[in-house]
């Protein structure tokens, strides 16, 4: 994937999460300054606007992205002074870990704009997964992440929104290479815009926030590194430290430290390492590192260490997740996760189809409390999800074992997901295309594609934790609308299911694929009855029949390849019948 191409507010420039005001006359095709031609827009948010652009010819027509304020922002002194300091940030830090910037001016109306680096690449986000990332690639990242930001501190600069999203990743001749993005709400110490950042705002991302940050206290190095903190616990679990309903509930959280140990959801993480990020997260800013580099390079050396005696690399199952939840088979668009008043979960009906939703039972926080984890050690040490009854598991993904007796893996079928952003109720931009191991924010909508190599059967089911403890299981396909109830589709056929829409709840839903050569009898018998009780599976019996058949799946499990540049994922299996486990993760946009 090239970063800004497809996904803008994840890569070259974080967005203000404003509401979108008006925006200037497109500058598509306009020549900026006599050398930047805009060919495209990536995104535009609250304040400015991103673009694609190539430089002049004389410099290969390299390309490069460029800011610039919107007419409404304009008006606001503060904004207009913020983007002075970004433009002032950049040029301060010299660091081959921080976004470059090579112009900057104004339109002939006057508005700045800003000339940046186009980074070939992905954002930290998108390489992320739900069982903690590869222990030595973490490594190489957080390291060069704590050298960079020491680097800006040096200078005089706190970023103030560190995250996932403004951390690029592109590849070079030896190795990976962090860049860190977005300085648009950075501290400048002495600064020549004039903007004073040290208090009174809580301005940033507020699940990467510090406590003095959340409590627009004054700021330290401390606060940025508190951050890379947060970041570090989700490299290494998968999941973030801490999911608050609110900034205030945060607060209290932070106050109470972190109750979840990194290790009790990476099992085999040694204790120095888990050390090194607690101590990152201390409630007072003095019981953290006071360097960055310090802690990342601390953390590194204990993850090297840990991966090179053979660490455990899969995790618990965090409780908590939000599964995939259909209920009614008489529409086209899902609501995933529970939102908190089912009553007020109908979405405005979408433009070009016929929108509609799947209703709920209960608040996302109700489905917190009873989520389990159980160590299955009668399956090598996988972990199982047992949520709804004393009489069966139902496996949860990890890394496939290999079986030197088994043939080679052949690719079977391909996955992605159309997603159609959402914000403020409104959609922003065209669908794209996604493999389905980014992150996604709430809101927005997607429908599931598959596309098979031959023909086949398919199955696709979701489990939906209630209040009592209990599990919903449902049938998303086939349905009686879809596919008139019939497994079999046609191979080498894109086919979509959906839409199905994330709710506003942050969360991870749940989606099985079942695929055969053949039909599958007792599954068969499920998809009929479901189809007479709105596609829920009601019948314990009939539950038992899903989850004995997903268990026995467990043994030869198919090797799935994300492929970024295609933006889906590839399905590899010699099994004439397989079933895998897609995650898909959701938060605040």
């Amino acid at each position: 994937m090239k970063a800004g191409e497809d996904s803008p507010d994840e890569n070259q420039a974080t967005l203000s999460t404003q509401p979108t005001l008006p925006a200037k006359a497109s500058l598509i095709g306009l020549k900026l300054g006599g050398r930047y031609l805009i060919e495209k827009e990536l995104g535009r948010g609250g304040m400015g606007a991103v673009y694609l652009a190539r430089d002049k010819p004389e410099l290969h027509s390299r390309p490069v992205v460029v800011k610039v304020l919107l007419e409404e922002a304009l008006k606001n002194d503060w904004v207009v002074q913020k983007f002075q300091q970004e433009i002032e940030s950049l040029t301060r830090l010299d660091d081959p870990g921080v976004i470059g910037i090579f112009d900057a001016g104004k339109l002939d109306d006057g508005t700045p704009y800003l000339v940046m680096q186009y980074v070939e690449g992905s954002n930290l986000r998108l390489r992320l997964k739900p069982e903690g990332m590869d222990l030595q690639a973490a490594a190489n990242i957080i390291r060069q992440i704590g050298r960079s930001v020491t680097a800006a501190h040096d200078a005089g600069i706190l970023h103030r929104d560190l995250k996932p999203e403004n951390i690029m990743l592109r590849q070079t001749a030896t190795g990976e290479q962090v860049k860190i993005i977005d300085f648009g709400i950075a501290k400048v110490t002495d600064s020549v815009s004039g903007v004073n950042t040290a208090t009174g705002t809580a301005a940033g991302t507020v699940i990467y926030m510090s406590p003095e940050q959340l409590s627009a206290r004054p700021l330290t190095p401390a606060s940025d590194i508190y951050a890379l903190g947060v970041i570090a616990y989700e490299m290494v679990t998968g999941r973030r430290p801490f999911n608050p309903e609110s900034m205030f509930q945060l607060l209290e959280m932070h106050r109470g430290g972190v109750r979840v140990k990194p290790a009790d959801l990476r099992p085999g993480l040694s204790a120095e390492a888990e050390a090194v990020i607690l101590k990152a997260l201390a409630f007072e800013p003095g019981d953290r590192y006071q360097r960055a580099q310090d802690f990342g390079d601390q953390l590194a050396g204990a993850l090297i260490a840990e991966s090179n005696t053979g660490g455990m690399t899969t995790s618990k199952i965090p409780k908590g997740e939000n599964p995939v939840a259909p209920r009614n088979d008489q529409s086209s668009e899902t609501v995933l996760a529970q939102p908190a008043n089912p009553a007020a979960t109908k979405p405005t009906p979408s433009t070009l189809e016929t929108a509609y939703v799947f209703k709920k039972k209960a608040s996302f926080a109700a489905r917190m409390v009873p989520a389990l984890v159980l160590v299955a050690a009668i399956l090598g040490g996988l972990f199982l999800w047992k949520p709804w009854s004393q009489n069966a598991n139902v496996p949860i993904t990890s890394d496939p074992k290999p079986n030197v007796n088994a043939p080679p893996a052949e690719p079977v079928l391909t996955y992605s997901l159309t997603v159609q952003k959402v914000f403020g109720d409104k959609p922003m931009g065209e669908p794209e295309e996604y493999s389905g191991a980014e992150m996604f924010g709430n809101g927005w909508k997607f429908k599931f594609n598959v596309t098979p190599v031959a023909d086949g059967y398919l199955y696709l089911l979701n489990a939906a934790p209630q209040p009592d403890g209990a599990t919903e299981w449902n049938v998303l396909f086939p349905t009686p609308r879809n596919n008139f109830g019939q497994a079999k589709i046609v191979g080498g056929k894109k086919q979509a299911f959906g839409w199905y829409l994330f709710d506003n709840k942050p969360g991870q839903e749940k989606l099985w694929i079942v695929w055969s050569r053949q039909a599958i009898a007792e599954l068969d018998t499920v998809v009929k009855e479901a189809a007479k009780t709105e596609l829920v599976i009601t019948e314990p019996k009939q539950i038992a029949t899903v989850t004995d058949f997903l268990q026995k799946q467990e043994t030869e499990k198919p090797v799935v390849n994300v492929d970024e540049k295609q933006r889906q994922s590839v399905v590899k299996s010699a099994q004439t019948t397989w079933a895998h486990l897609v995650q898909l993760r959701h938060d605040k946009y």
